[in-house]
This record gives structure tokens, C-alpha cells and sequence, in this order.
């Protein structure tokens, strides 16, 4: 069986998002730091008291950039590329790292080198990973959460929705609803339409081509997994890697039919399961 990776939620990546982050956590830094003095960091980072609150804005502005320079990628790439959970991990501990190691810069030359440059970058990530992961944690979970409940409805609807398939003349010829489509197989000049109907297992022939019903399931959720098959991801049971290192899906019907899934669509589909 093919184990399907954790993919952050789709909407993390989004503008909306990155704007919160690139503004949120510099700002609830400023305030928490400045309101509970924890860590007692103005002298942890030798920072002199009648400064501190001007020494905290520089670090807040630091975060600033650092969230500018990385979030801004993150977002631009979200159509080519999203992030599982383990590299979105990393990337953020990759900005701490680096809001670290400026913010320990500034200390260091603010005390006029009286502070061992990397002792203070140590300092820095501890007290700022600490400090950071409330924020981050929170929007994590808040967009988490939002993501899940909007994905449920979209695919309530989606799975509840009536799937209209015209032939080639544009006539209307079958109507049959999301969830009780399997797959959809190329045929010559047909595409052989696959569903239950009640609990018994049928399938309609239907004069048109793969190209002509891309939009159609594309806007229902049923996927290409090769040049011949369309398949629906709620009905794959397991993906399996046979030893000649062809992939099937299996289907949860009854009779456990395979669809080959290409290299090609492979991921596409284990992001779906």
C-alpha cells in the first residue's frame, strides 16, 4: 500500500495567509514580549532598560523582512507546489534560524561585541522559537481547521451532486450522481462510464473522447490516473506497486477492479487519499 504524504492545508499558502504571517507574528511578538518580559530577556541579550522597548521594534522589524523574504515565495509557489508538513516545518524553523542569527548580529553589535556572537545566536533561537511557536501555532491551527470544514462542505456537495455526461452532439445521455461514479475508461471513439446503480455495478457507453469530458470531471472531482482512465479518488481502496513497478488502484467494489495509475498522475492521486 502506498502511504499518502501530509500536505499542509491548501489555504496556508494563500495571500490572505501569508499576509497575517508576515504581519501577525512580528506584531503579537511585540506585545508579548513587551506586556510579560519573558525570559528575562532584556538581560539574557544585554539590552539596556532605557531601550528596550525601541531594541524589541528593531527585532519585530527583523521578523519582518525575514517573514517578507521567505512568505512571499512560499505564496508564489502555491500553484507548482504544496508544501508537505515536513518541509513547511522546516522552512519555519529555517526562518527562526534566520531571524536568529540577524537579531543576534544587532545584540552583538549594539553591546559592542561584549557578547560572544555565538552564544547569542543560541539565545536568540531558543527564546524566539519559544516566543514565535504561540503565534504560529494558533494560525496553523486556526487555517487547519478552516480548511477542513470548507473542504467537507465543497465535498458534501461535490460527493451529493448530479454528474450530467452529454455525447458528442451535445445530447444529454446519462445523469448519475458523483459518488456512485467508479471510473472512466477509453473505449476507440467511446468512454465507458463506470457506476452503481443501487448495489449492482454498471456501465454506459458513451460516444465522446477523454479530451471533451476533461472539464466536466475535473469540476466533479474525478481524476485523470492515466491516458485512458479517469478514476473517483473516494472509491480507491489502496494503491498498490506491483514488482514490475506498475502502480493499480483498487477500487472498493465488489469484484476489486484495478486501474493502472501512470507515473505521471501518481502523485496527483496519493494527494487526494
Amino acid at each position: 500500500m502506498a502511504n499518502s504524504e501530509h500536505f499542509i492545508p491548501a489555504n496556508i499558502q494563500k495571500p490572505g495567509p501569508t499576509i497575517l504571517h508576515i504581519l501577525g507574528i512580528p506584531a503579537f511578538c511585540v506585545f508579548f514580549v513587551l506586556i510579560f518580559l519573558p525570559f528575562h530577556l532584556e538581560e539574557r541579550l544585554n539590552f539596556p532598560v532605557a531601550h528596550f522597548q525601541f531594541n524589541v521594534l528593531i527585532i519585530a522589524s527583523i521578523m519582518l523582512v525575514v517573514y517578507i523574504a521567505s512568505r512571499v515565495p512560499m505564496c508564489a509557489i502555491r500553484r507548482n507546489l504544496r508544501l508537505s508538513w515536513g518541509w513547511y516545518l522546516f522552512w519555519s524553523i529555517l526562518e527562526v534560524a534566520v531571524i536568529s542569527f540577524f537579531t543576534a548580529l544587532y545584540v552583538w553589535l549594539v553591546s559592542e561585541q561584549a557578547v560572544p556572537y555565538m552564544g547569542t545566536v543560541f539565545t536568540c533561537f531558543s527564546v524566539l522559537a519559544a516566543i514565535i511557536s504561540i503565534p504560529f501555532s494558533i494560525i496553523a491551527l486556526a487555517l487547519t481547521l478552516k480548511y477542513t470544514e470548507n473542504k467537507q462542505f465543497i465535498d458534501d456537495d461535490i460527493e451529493n451532486a448530479r454528474v450530467r455526461f452529454y455525447d458528442e452532439k451535445r445530447n444529454l445521455k446519462l445523469v448519475v450522481r458523483n459518488n456512485s461514479i467508479y471510473f472512466i475508461e477509453a473505449d476507440e471513439n467511446y468512454v465507458n462510464i463506470h457506476y452503481t446503480e443501487g448495489e449492482k455495478m454498471r456501465s454506459f457507453s458513451l460516444r465522446s473522447s477523454m479530451k471533451a469530458i476533461d472539464d466536466l470531471c475535473s469540476e466533479h472531482k474525478i481524476v485523470r490516473c492515466h491516458r485512458s482512465y479517469y478514476i473517483n479518488p473516494k472509491h480507491i481502496k489502496v494503491l498498490r506497486k506491483e514488482k514490475e513497478g506498475v502502480t493499480y488502484a483498487e477500487m472498493d467494489s465488489a469484484d476489486g477492479q484495478r486501474i493502472p495509475v501512470s507515473k505521471r498522475y501518481y502523485d496527483q492521486i496519493i494527494e487526494l487519499l
